[in-house]
């Protein structure tokens, strides 16, 4: 080891004392064995010279002595030069090449004096070995002493042929070895004080020795201050409660606690080391993230990545880490980012622990969900107010869709519950807490029940601070017990007997209706065995209904006999049901009774009803049939050949039997009897079996029950077809027998007509009376008799005989008047405005047509004296409705009408009283008037205007009863 430092201080000969100082530090020396191998290879040439002679694996002992020559020369080369490296720092490195390559060629000069010829090929040969080794492999030790022995061995071989080595040959090497490192070492003292551009002096040199000893000193003193500083530096970092570290740009950790080295457990590299990280990244959303996307990788872009980001790390190994780091740039006095500073905090914990506080808030979300339960937190300092997600569904709001207060919760209160809810949060704040049911109205307008609990948070002070809470839809489960409620109170007043038993037949549950139904009280049956119903001859059929039970099968409408508890027996119809618990299993049996004694009763009334109907049926001619209670369904008719058989329920009788027009008249006359509980009887029309259509005369009495409602209608019916075909002959022979008598009343009246006007043509001859009022009565006499000729002819053209179209009458008896005193130039209008299909009988129309007579012949007599045109007016129409009782056969109506005729003429003088009138015209107006019954009044504004009014009873001509009789005629 001393060899080795004496050739390291040997080598830095004329260096300064830090110059010498930084070469001692070079790796040249440093271990032991380096030194252990280059003195053997030193004595390694005197030992091949001693085997000169001798021989080994077919190579000479002068072929060993060269081989051994150049190992050493070689070996010295590279340590010699990996020591000029080393001074590099302080010479320029290219001068020691130069001075290095002319050691190369002296020594080959050396070694190949022998073959001269080879001399040329083995110095290039050299060079370029010696600077491949150095040049591409630096700091490689090893590498450069094998490559230089592979070389070296390699020239060996190439030169051995002819080989002559002497003692001599390997003194010159040595020599020459000596020589070149002599003059390097020298080269590189000149360069060194050359560059001082000066000579010293021994005051200066003295001076620089002192100068460079305080720089020593101020060095070792920096230096220890530096360890002091790192050593505060490396406390204070062991201090943090977070891994920090300082990192190079290659990513190489420079400084960094324990708790940094403990996080990342040795996955980050050491300053030494040349590897960077070996971790995979994740972000918070589960995103692989690039290591371009580090914070330590943007920190070195001049990022400052604060606050902390989280990610996960995932080693190698498997290890995941959550860390939050945050990295900044660590820059020199010139802003050149030379590093980074990274914190790495440890949140593995406290992603832990946000896991499990989202896995509860999830739960607890999940579990307000499915019990519709919300809760909230009202600050009374800043008066906000904070809902869960499902108090805003609860209200019929999106989650969080904005930010509640306190009156807009009073907003979606029931306006009638408002102030109740108010005061109550107001109470609480003193009292601690409130528990209340209100009504809500969501935001769809939906009106909901909620339950809500809360509870005030008082400060040290006695102040409260904040009040929280729950809100609980109970809407369905208020609806729930609305609906059990409304059950029970179904099952408590309803008159069937319904009670519960146990599967051993112990009677659980009693209502009202099994009281009446059994006698039994509730305390009195309670408790004990459902075999106390059973009668002795059927005991134990209850427990057996029981095990039907339990074997699924259904029991319905069972009937039976019970025993009351009075000892009667009566008959039941009892359905049982299976009573299930919560978890499914049968706990109970449920038993729903009715008492049908009535009806077993009614239903044997009624068979012997059905046997008595079939015997009557039987011993009948009539059709007979049976109806229900509101007649739309027949239960049975035999026909007899007349209609069509029913056997079975038919509810299609009323379109199968009667014809479509007569159906809505039938139909009044049943609705009628059904209304009025009485007797149906009517003649009407039938689809006969054979299709054709006949007639019938049927009648129906009601079956009443004690109740008096009816259960059945019992009929029967006759074939009264051939007795309406000949009703309708003698009433078509009646219709012709009239319509004559109408005809030949016309024709008589026609002939007083001519009569009456012959003779007033026979004192018209007459000059001396041509103006006297003979004259004019036989005229006013022969309107008269024209006027109800028209009624006959009226009736004769028309096709009945008790009616007749008064509007057409008026219209052709005012056109004959017209006609008849219209001559001359006088110019008269008759306007008509008459209500249509106005029908009357023979005792209104007569009357009214001479009213109508009389009227428009004095407007045209008295109307117009003087003038040449005029106009008359005849109106009639319908002023209201009046009601008449009539049978159902006699279906009528009143009805109110106005007659008016006026002119423009005239007028009447005022002196006119209708009260003491001497002509025959008004007088028989007013008293034709009476005979209707009417009304009579008189108008003079603009002319004359006379206005009847009367009231006329008239089968109603619309009615289906009409339109019947209509179609029979």
């Amino acid at each position: 080891m001393n060899s080795v430092r004496g050739i390291q201080k040997w080598l830095a000969f004329g260096l300064s004392a830090e110059q010498e100082d930084r070469f001692r530090q070079a790796n040249f020396g440093e271990d032991i064995s380096q030194a252990r191998i280059f003195i053997f290879l030193v004595l390694l040439p005197f030992v091949a010279l001693l085997v000169n002679d001798y021989g080994f694996l077919g190579f000479s002992g002068k072929f060993y002595a060269l081989l051994a020559l150049r190992l050493v020369f070689t070996a010295y080369t590279v340590l010699f030069l990996k020591s000029l490296k080393e001074l590099s720092n302080y010479h320029s490195y290219d001068r020691a090449v130069f001075f290095w390559v002319l050691f190369f060629a002296l020594a080959n000069i050396a070694i190949n004096s022998t073959r001269p010829e080879n001399f040329v090929a083995h110095t290039i040969v050299t060079v370029l070995a010696v600077f491949i080794i150095v040049l591409a492999i630096p700091n490689r030790f090893t590498n450069q002493v094998i490559m230089a022995l592979v070389y070296t061995i390699g020239q060996t071989l190439i030169i051995v042929p002819g080989l002559r080595v002497s003692p001599q040959a390997s003194f010159v090497v040595l020599l020459s070895m000596l020589m070149v490192n002599a003059i390097a070492v020298i080269s590189s003292w000149l360069l060194h004080f050359w560059r001082r551009r000066e000579f010293l002096t021994r005051e200066e040199i003295q001076k620089s020795r002192v100068e460079t000893e305080i720089q020593l000193i101020e060095r070792k003193k920096a230096e220890e201050a530096l360890r002091e500083s790192e050593a505060l530096l490396f406390a204070f970092l062991e201090q943090l409660p977070v891994g920090t570290g300082l990192f190079d740009p290659q990513g190489r950790r420079l400084i960094s606690n324990s708790l940094l080295s403990d996080l990342v457990s040795g996955s980050i590299p050491s300053r030494d080391s040349e590897n960077s990280w070996r971790w995979r990244t994740w972000g918070a959303d589960g995103h692989l993230i690039p290591q371009s996307e580090w914070p330590g990788a943007r920190a070195l872009k001049g990022e400052n990545v604060t606050p902390g980001l989280d990610f996960l790390y995932t080693f190698d190994g498997g290890l995941e880490i959550w860390t939050r780091v945050s990295s900044v740039p660590f820059r020199n006095k010139s802003g050149e980012i030379k590093g980074i500073i990274t914190v790495i905090q440890d949140i593995d914990k406290q992603k832990q622990a946000e896991e499990a506080l989202k896995r509860s808030e999830k739960g607890l979300a999940e579990a307000q969900r499915i019990s519709h339960l919300g809760n909230w937190d009202r600050n009374l300092a800043t008066d906000k107010l904070y809902w869960s997600d499902e108090l805003y569904r609860i209200f019929g709001l999106k989650p969080q869709e904005f930010e509640m207060t306190y009156d807009t919760f009073l907003d979606y209160v029931h306006p009638e519950d408002r102030d109740y809810v108010d005061k109550a949060v107001k109470k609480a704040l003193n009292e601690g807490s409130f528990d209340i049911n209100y009504r809500i109205v969501s935001a769809n307008g939906e009106e909901r029940v909620v339950h809500s609990q809360s509870k005030v948070v008082f400060s040290e002070k006695n102040t409260p601070v904040r009040i929280r809470g729950i809100i609980q839809d109970i809407t369905e489960h208020i609806k729930g017990e609305e609906k059990i409620q409304h059950l029970a109170n179904v099952v408590e007043s309803s008159d069937d007997s319904i009670f519960s038993q146990s599967l051993k037949g112990i009677v659980t549950s009693w209502n009202k209706g099994a009281e009446q139904v059994y006698g039994y009280s509730a305390e009195e049956i309670l408790g004990k065995n459902v075999s106390t119903l059973e009668p002795e001859n059927l005991k134990g059929e209850i427990k057996k209904l029981i095990e039907r039970v339990k074997n699924n099968e259904k029991i319905r409408y069972y009937e039976t006999l019970r025993l009351r508890k009075d000892g009667t027996l009566i008959n039941v119809s009892v359905t049982l049901s299976p009573v299930f618990s919560s978890s499914g299993e049968l706990m109970a049996v449920s038993t729903i009774a009715r008492d049908i004694t009535e009806r077993k009763r009614a239903d044997e009334v009624l068979r012997k009803s059905e046997e008595r109907f079939r015997a009557l049926v039987t011993a009948s001619s009539e059709v007979i049939y049976r109806m229900s209670p509101d007649w739309r369904c027949m239960n049975r008719l035999c026909g007899r050949g007349f209609l069509s058989d029913t056997e079975n329920l038919n509810p299609t009788w009323l379109q199968e039997y009667i014809l479509p027009e007569d159906q809505p008249y039938v139909t009044a006359v049943i609705n009628e009897a059904i209304r009025t509980k009485s007797i149906f009887e009517l003649e009407h029309r039938v689809r006969q079996a054979d299709g054709s259509i006949g007639w019938t005369s049927s009648r129906a009495v009601p079956l009443l029950d004690k109740n008096g409602e009816i259960i059945e209608w019992f009929g029967a019916s006759s074939d009264i077809t051939e007795r309406k075909q000949a009703e309708e002959a003698l009433a078509k022979m009646d219709i012709a027998r009239q319509k004559e008598i109408h005809h030949r009343i016309k024709n008589n009246l026609q002939v007083i007509s001519s009569l009456l006007d012959l003779t007033a043509e026979r004192f018209n001859n007459r000059g001396c009376i041509q103006d006297s009022e003979v004259l004019k009565a036989f005229r006013e006499s022969q309107d008269r008799v024209i006027s109800m000729a028209l009624i006959h002819e009226e009736l004769y053209k028309g096709e009945g005989f008790e009616t007749l179209n008064f509007s057409s009458y008026i219209e052709e008896l005012a056109e004959n008047l017209l006609q008849t005193y219209v001559v001359g130039n006088l110019d008269i209008n008759l306007k008509m405005n008459l209500e249509e299909n106005a029908f009357f009988d023979m005792d209104t129309a007569v009357p009214l047509g001479m009213i109508v007579n009389e009227l428009v012949s004095n407007s045209l007599k008295h109307a117009f004296p003087d003038r040449k045109e005029g106009e008359i007016r005849i109106e009639l129409y319908k002023e209201e409705n009046g009601e008449c009782t009539k049978s159902i056969n006699e279906d009528c109506k009143i009805t109110n009408f106005v007659l008016t005729v006026s002119d423009n003429g005239v007028g009447i003088p005022e002196k006119f009283d209708m009260e003491s009138i001497d002509t025959l015209g008004m007088q028989l107006v007013t008293s034709l008037v009476d005979q209707l019954d009417g009304e009579l009044e008189l108008k003079r504004d603009n002319g004359t205007e006379f206005s009847v009014r009367f009231t006329v009873t008239d089968r109603d001509n619309q009615s289906s009863a009409q339109g019947i009789k209509q179609s029979i005629e």
